[in-house]
C-alpha cells in the first residue's frame, strides 16, 4: 500500500507533490542539503560532548548515513505534514569498546547521559541489564543470547538543531555488542527508514560497520554502538521557495 501511493504521488503527482525532478534537486542540492551538510558538522560537536560525558570508552570510528525520501510516516493527525512531503534523515553511528561488568557500565552510560540533558525513551534502563543477567547463554539459532541480543536504550536531546522547517532535537539509540560469537544481524544503516525502492537521496560513508565492530571485540569484551539520528520533513510549499 505504502510503495503504491509513493508511486502514485512521484509519477501521477498525486496530492499535489512535485516530479521526481523536483523532489531530487531539492535533496541534491537544495533546501535539504543545505541542511545535512549543517547536520554533519552538528553531529561532530554532539559526538565530542559525548565523549566527555562518557569516559572510560575507547573510541573507535564513526560513519555518516543521509537518506531522503517520501514521508509516508502517517497523515491523519492534526497538524502533520500533507503525505507528498519530503523526509531526510541524517544519522551517525559510533562504535565504542569497553571492558567489565556490562550491566554497570549500562547503568553508569543512563546516569551520565540523564544527567548531560538527554531524556530517556519508554525502555526502562533495566529491561536491558536484566534480560542479560536472566538470559546471556540462552540457545538463540546459531548463536546464544549475548549483549548484542538485548532491546537498546533510546534517548532525546534536550536541546534542539535546525531543520529550515523547524528545530529538531537529535536522538540517540544505544546498543552492544560483545566478544565470542559471530556479530548478529542488524548492523545500523539508515536505509531501512526507506518508503521506496528508490529513495531521492541517498550517502553511505563506505566504513564496513561489522568490521569496525571487529577491530574493537578483538581488544575489548564489549562494543557499545551509538547511533545519532535527526530527521527534518519539508512540504512541497518549503521546497519549491
Amino acid at each position: 500500500m505504502l510503495a503504491a501511493l509513493a508511486l502514485c504521488l512521484v509519477l501521477a503527482g498525486c496530492g499535489g507533490g512535485l516530479s521526481r525532478a523536483e523532489y531530487e534537486h531539492a535533496a541534491e542540492s537544495g533546501i535539504a542539503a543545505r541542511d545535512r551538510q549543517s547536520h554533519l558538522a552538528s553531529a561532530q560537536l554532539e559526538l565530542a560532548a559525548l565523549r566527555t560525558h562518557l569516559p572510560g570508552l575507547d573510541w573507535g570510528p564513526h560513519a555518516s548515513d543521509e537518506l531522503c525520501d517520501l514521508d509516508l510516516s502517517g497523515h491523519t493527525t492534526f497538524g502533520s505534514p500533507p503525505p507528498d512531503s519530503l523526509a531526510c534523515r541524517t544519522s551517525v553511528v559510533q562504535y565504542t569498546g569497553f571492558d567489565g561488568d556490562l550491566p554497570a557500565a549500562i547503568r553508569r552510560l543512563d546516569d551520565s547521559l540523564t544527567a548531560a540533558g538527554w531524556t530517556r525513551g519508554t525502555t526502562d534502563v533495566n529491561m536491558p541489564i536484566n534480560y542479560y543477567q536472566w538470559y546471556k547463554g540462552r540457545p538463540e539459532g546459531p548463536r546464544t543470547y549475548d549483549a548484542g541480543s538485548l532491546p537498546g536504550l533510546y534517548y532525546t536531546a534536550a536541546h534542539t538543531t535546525a531543520c529550515a522547517t523547524q528545530p529538531q532535537p537529535w536522538s540517540l539509540a544505544v546498543t552492544w555488542l560483545e566478544a565470542g560469537q559471530p556479530l548478529g544481524p542488524g548492523q545500523y544503516t539508515v536505509s531501512r527508514y526507506s518508503t521506496t525502492d528508490t529513495p531521492f537521496y541517498q550517502h553511505r560513508d563506505p566504513l564496513d560497520r561489522s568490521a569496525a565492530a571487529l577491530v574493537l571485540l578483538a581488544t575489548h569484551h564489549y562494543v557499545t554502538v551509538l547511533v545519532l539520528s535527526l530527521r527534518c520533513v519539508y512540504t512541497p510549499t518549503d521546497l519549491r521557495n
